[in-house]
């Protein structure tokens, strides 16, 4: 009988906000302030930031390493949505049968799902796209990662793990570019189809509402369409029943203290840790597990 933990293994994938761009220096105001911290004391041990002994993470060759903050870009600065949806995660499995969390991070800034992202069975032959020495280059890095990641898990007692489920947090550098943003539709579906045969036909799959310049005059069209074109996929029958489009916009605080200027959701903490947790539910409901009333309202997380 093998009595090692279950390992619930989670993917988060994208660019610039999927490497992960909230603030230390606002979370650690958030911290102190009298007013909010209670949302954030879980992060805190008293002295120092926590570190989980349930929940793992691993990002841009860093080994398999204790979840806490500063995992983000630049290290030590930022973090990212791992950091809450790893703590939802590792507080709902925890309980009589002993079960921990990894969530292998694959996340380039700037790149897109046209270019470098691009699935390994879409036409490589466009003008921006010219073969597969050029384009998909951010697909194979995300499958090797994962998979080698995965090799070395019995060698570190876990010998019973499940790839549970990945969240797409990317966009922006396709909704700027017309070309790409005309195709993105066509590149996401391939893009879920693919991933499901690397690893899993049913595999649980977020896709991240592309929320920047959603309350702003600049750009607004195109973000619009672009949303909607990211909801409409989900939607597909292929597809409805094992992904889900999760909202950003409602996170967004418009008028408060910015900590990357116009960029990243502002770089503002709060958003981070309420969009990894509106993630982590979303991905919990598609695994059919059970939501108490008071852990989340899923019509606001999604």
């Amino acid at each position: 009988e093998d009595l090692s933990p279950l390992l619930r293994v989670f993917i988060v994938a994208g660019q610039s906000n999927a490497e992960g761009k909230g603030s230390m220096k606002h979370l650690t105001e958030l911290l102190h302030d009298d007013e909010h911290n209670d949302v954030y004391q879980h992060l805190w041990n008293g002295t120092d930031w926590s570190q989980r002994d349930d929940v793992f993470l691993y990002y841009n060759d860093s080994g398999i390493v204790p979840l806490t903050v500063g995992w983000g870009s630049p290290h030590g600065e930022r973090f990212g949505v791992e950091l809450e949806f790893g703590h939802v995660m590792g507080d709902y499995y925890s309980g009589s049968e002993e079960q921990h969390i990894l969530i292998i991070k694959t996340a380039w800034g700037g790149t897109s799902l046209g270019v470098d992202w691009r699935p390994p069975n879409r036409s490589f032959n466009t003008s921006y796209c010219h073969d597969q020495v050029d384009c998909g280059w951010c697909y194979r890095n995300m499958t090797e990662i994962v998979r080698q990641v995965l090799s070395t898990l019995p060698s570190q007692g876990y010998t019973n793990y499940e790839l549970a489920g990945l969240v797409w947090f990317q966009g922006f550098q396709d909704v700027i570019v017309p070309d790409l943003a005309r195709e993105y539709k066509d590149n996401l579906i391939q893009f879920l189809l693919d991933v499901r045969s690397d690893f899993g036909d049913l595999l649980p799959i977020v896709i991240a509402e592309l929320g920047m310049s959603a309350k702003k005059k600049r750009g607004r069209k195109e973000h619009f369409n672009f949303r909607e074109v990211q909801r409409e996929v989900t939607e597909l029958s292929m597809f409805r029943n094992n992904t889900r489009y999760v909202k950003t916009v409602p996170y967004i605080v418009e008028n408060g203290e910015q900590f990357d200027g116009d960029f990243h959701y502002y770089g503002r903490a709060d958003f981070f840790h309420s969009v990894g947790k509106a993630f982590a539910y979303a991905i919990l409901e598609l695994l059919g597990e059970t939501l108490n009333d008071d852990e989340i309202d899923v019509e606001a997380a999604t």
